[in-house]
């Protein structure tokens, strides 16, 4: 389950079965903001290889911190871009196992 920090411009993220992934709305129209959230894992329900689609998140690009580290892209975090009628998605990968809460 992904739990939204700050909830003003991003709608909750809900798990999208034939997406695998955990889609989030950005609500303005504009150029995507700073976007906080949690992953509630744990030992009996880890998440494996996370997925995160940000509708409507523009043509920006991102950078990703898990608790205090600050991620790369690279082999354990990818990113690009989904373009649809209505403007750009980003779409976020993670190469790794999460079985405790952690902070995005």
């Amino acid at each position: 389950m992904v739990r939204l920090k700050k909830k003003g411009d991003y709608s909750n993220a809900d798990y999208d079965r034939a997406q695998r992934a955990f889609v989030l709305k950005n609500k303005k129209d504009s150029a995507a903001t700073k976007l906080d959230f949690e992953i509630l894992a744990d030992d009996q329900s880890p998440v494996i290889n996370p997925v995160f689609v940000i509708e409507n998140w523009g043509q920006v690009g991102a950078y990703l911190r898990i608790g205090d580290r600050k991620l790369s892209r690279g082999k354990d975090f990818r990113f690009g871009h989904r373009h649809t009628l209505k403007g750009s998605d980003l779409i976020v990968w993670l190469g790794t196992e999460f079985t405790k809460p952690i902070k995005i």
